[in-house]
């Protein structure tokens, strides 16, 4: 009972500072835009993906209290389908975002004198709401044939000797949907990493000649690289809670619980660890929150 109230209290605490970091970071960059009067193609990714890991949040945390307070609302299979589609989509949306953004990095990083990459270089302020407006209309439509299967499924096994059997693969089959559907976007930012990483190494002299550039590319690297393994851990933590391992109420649920609820916080801290502008406005809000304290 103590580990139950400790768990919802750390949960709590994540969905409430995930969603304020959140919107912070959208704020941040709606104000940037408009008193520099230039909003940056990578502005709009970020404030896509922060409005998708707000849909994430919200709807993880709506299926949670309704199952607890209300469990019977599941019992009704369209209010049960609509939870589902919209929970799988804005993880997807929030996976091919992010891939978006890995995409974005490495075609800014690596240099290409000729083709079809070099030409997207030169446009891509152009094709930036094109590509978040593609990566949303796959992910409707990817989350919505992947239920469309899921549903077939539970269909064909609805015979099944227990309803307790029936949940179990119901559980295991949505499980294994989400990560076919997440695994496209996760192995392109993996490989955009990689070939960014790769191309430093490899032509550190020509990237030290500018050396602003030089750091805003190692640490677009680096923010890469700490998503993908906070995606990582993300998937392997669904894989866990898919094969049933631990138990409802357990220890080991709570914290599975625990890092999937982390899922917008951690994500906004390393987008504001990694720009230096939401970095500084970060900076300056705890300033002038202590300045008013004192005064």
């Amino acid at each position: 009972m103590m580990l139950n109230a400790l768990c919802l209290s750390v949960i709590a605490l994540e969905v409430i500072t995930g969603l304020c970091s959140s919107i912070f970071i959208i704020f941040s960059l709606i104000h940037s835009g408009r008193k520099e009067k230039y909003f940056p193609p990578y502005n709009s990714i970020l404030i896509a993906l922060c409005v998708s890991n707000i849909g994430y949040t919200i709807l993880m945390s709506a299926n949670n209290l309704l199952s607890f307070f209300h469990p019977s609302v599941f019992s009704v299979s369209y209010t049960m389908a609509i939870l589902n589609y919209m929970t799988l989509y804005s993880i997807t949306s929030s996976s091919w975002l992010t891939c978006s953004l890995c995409i974005f990095y490495f075609i800014k990083i690596v240099l290409f004198n000729a083709g079809f990459i070099a030409w997207v270089r030169t446009k891509i302020e152009l094709l930036v709401p094109w590509m978040i407006l593609l990566v949303e209309l796959i992910s409707l439509f990817g989350s919505l044939l992947s239920l469309l299967v899921f549903n077939q499924e539970s269909t064909k096994n609805s015979t099944m000797s227990t309803a307790k059997v029936k949940s179990e693969y119901n559980t295991q089959n949505l499980t294994a949907i989400v990560l076919i559907v997440i695994s496209l976007p996760f192995s392109v930012s993996i490989f955009s990493m990689i070939i960014s990483a790769w191309f430093l190494k490899r032509h550190s002299q020509y990237v030290k000649k500018n050396v602003g550039a030089s750091q805003d590319y190692r640490r677009a690297v680096q923010t890469m690289s700490c998503l993908i393994l906070f995606y990582a851990l993300i998937y392997l933590v669904t894989l866990l809670m898919g094969l049933l391992i631990f138990e409802n109420q357990s220890w080991g649920y709570g914290m599975c619980m625990i890092v999937l609820f982390s899922f917008s916080l951690v994500q906004s801290s390393l987008l504001i660890s990694g720009n230096p502008k939401l970095k500084e406005a970060w900076r300056q809000l705890f300033t002038c929150t202590k300045t008013n304290e004192a005064s």
